[in-house]
């Protein structure tokens, strides 16, 4: 005879099926935090009650963001998580970034070198502020140390390149114009637009940042290469120099 608590189902599956039901009928609304993060990992851990791990790493990083954006290391420390679920956390944050990605490399990215605004507006299917702040910052706004990219464009304002040039410490990043300029001319570019992120939170481009700024955009001019901005991103915002005015580019 076949023991009754054989037969039996787990005491999460109910559970884990209300979860799915929630989400396919209202989306995310339907689900506090922890539980997006809990119906995730039953994808990797298909046989165990995963909702103590989501809660777990919920309260160890503050906040579904920070979960997505902490190291695989750091996930790995939580009891229960192992490569294959930290690795599907981290595939979801790369995930985010391409998805945001096409919209770049198809589209005109700036049809006139004004505002910065205007060109992710118009240009990209970006169609607010709002939605450009969400690229750059899934690029380079969660990051724990300040990181350096260009964007490169072509004579008729298409994205030809992004490349992160320089990576360096929380404050500050050592950039070399040279190299920047390197890969411009390598690239067949015609313009290029910069961008760094301030891990302390504040957007605010320091003395320094104007000053490697005006050292590009004059250098630039000798290769025929136009700075159409500089652009700073926390996790929460970004500022353009170009738009600001603090600078002529």
């Amino acid at each position: 005879m076949i023991e009754k608590n054989k037969l039996e189902k787990p005491h999460y599956s109910d559970h884990r099926e209300r979860l799915k039901s929630k989400f396919k009928t209202a989306g995310k609304i339907a689900l506090a935090d922890y539980e997006m993060l809990e119906l995730l990992i039953t994808y990797a851990i298909p046989r165990k009650d995963v909702k103590p791990i989501a809660k777990d790493l919920i309260k160890k990083f503050g906040s579904l963001r920070k979960v997505i954006d902490a190291d695989l290391t750091e996930i790995q420390e939580i009891k229960g998580m192992g490569e294959h679920s930290g690795l599907l956390i981290k595939l979801i944050k790369d995930l985010i970034i391409k998805y945001l990605e096409p919209d770049m490399e198809e589209k005109v990215i700036l049809s006139s070198p004004e505002a910065v605004g205007d060109f992710l507006r118009k240009e990209l299917k970006i169609y607010s502020e709002e939605d450009l702040h969400a690229y750059l910052r899934a690029e380079l706004g969660n990051q724990e140390r300040e990181f350096f990219m260009i964007l490169c464009l072509s004579s008729s304002n298409q994205l030809l390149h992004k490349q992160i040039m320089f990576a360096g410490t929380i404050d500050q990043a050592q950039v070399y114009p040279r190299e920047i300029l390197k890969v411009a001319l390598l690239k067949n570019a015609s313009a290029i637009i910069l961008v760094h992120n301030h891990p302390s939170g504040n957007n605010n481009p320091s003395n320094d940042d104007l000053v490697l700024t005006k050292k590009l955009e004059s250098i630039a001019r000798e290769f025929g290469l136009r700075i159409h901005d500089h652009i700073v991103v926390t996790k929460d915002s970004a500022f353009s120099i170009k738009a600001s005015r603090l600078i002529d580019l």
